[in-house]
């Protein structure tokens, strides 16, 4: 498993970044690093993120997901709040910009924190469990039969057979007419 490899990070980064670049959408579409506190302490997550960057012209990684891989409906309000503060510290800190939108881990949410916090949750309606398979045909098959419009996909960059099926998924749906928009596009409008 290369996953965890900061070079291999780096290249599925770069890889996404020069997709991102091939269609034109640098400027709606933002990639971050995910899960840090399930495999690395924060002091390594932003050596990592400085790895990921170091070099490049742009940022190719503006930031991290959620500060833990944990489900917030088993956490209080207060911690789930305190979750997503520690991940927006961080966030800024990185990037200058506080977070807006959160991809719950498992795509659980409670409800009430959007009372109580500046997040909206982006939820997916795709997801070809691809972290179950290194089997790159049947992840792009799974996207693409369940494309539609306004989906959002969920894969994960820390595997090579998803990153290959990314590139692939972005070249068929755009192929088929589909356009590739930011989150915030995709809620606000």
């Amino acid at each position: 498993n290369k996953g965890m490899e900061p070079s291999y990070v780096k290249k599925a980064f770069q890889l996404a970044y020069d997709m991102v670049k091939q269609y034109g959408v640098q400027d709606k579409v933002t990639l971050c690093y995910n899960d840090y506190d399930t495999y690395f302490n924060i002091d390594d997550v932003v050596a990592l993120i400085d790895f990921i960057n170091a070099g490049e012209d742009a940022k190719i990684c503006n930031g991290i997901g959620m500060q833990s891989h944990v489900d917030i409906t088993r956490l209080s309000d207060e911690e789930a709040t305190l979750e997503m503060k520690k991940t927006d510290e961080i966030v800024y800190g990185i990037t200058g910009e506080h977070v807006r939108y959160v991809r719950p881990p498992f795509g659980v949410w409670q409800r009430d924190l959007e009372m109580g916090t500046e997040v909206l949750p982006v939820m997916w309606d795709i997801d070809p469990l691809d972290w179950t398979t290194e089997n790159v045909d049947e992840i792009v098959n799974k996207v693409v039969t369940e494309a539609k419009e306004n989906g959002i996909i969920l894969l994960h960059d820390c595997y090579e057979s998803s990153v290959d099926a990314a590139l692939r998924i972005a070249d068929i749906l755009a192929a088929e007419g589909y356009e590739f928009v930011t989150v915030e596009e995709l809620i606000l409008d």
